[in-house]
């Protein structure tokens, strides 16, 4: 699993999409129920093949 504090983007594991990491907001004193979280960028993995995200290491090439 990628470093959530240094690595924002990574590859899902089960259908190789890509994800984003969103950090959960930082304001003192508000109620929220926002966590932080993986999420699949392209909206079908939403909708068709829903899934949670398994982040894995994303290789440059």
């Amino acid at each position: 699993m990628p470093n959530d504090k240094r690595q924002r983007s990574a590859i899902c594991g089960t259908c190789k999409g890509e994800l984003r990491y969103y950090p959960q907001p930082a304001v003192d004193g508000v109620e929220t129920d926002t966590e932080s979280n993986w999420a699949h960028l392209d909206p079908h993995d939403w909708l068709t093949n829903p899934h949670p995200p398994t982040p894995q290491e994303s290789n440059p090439e």
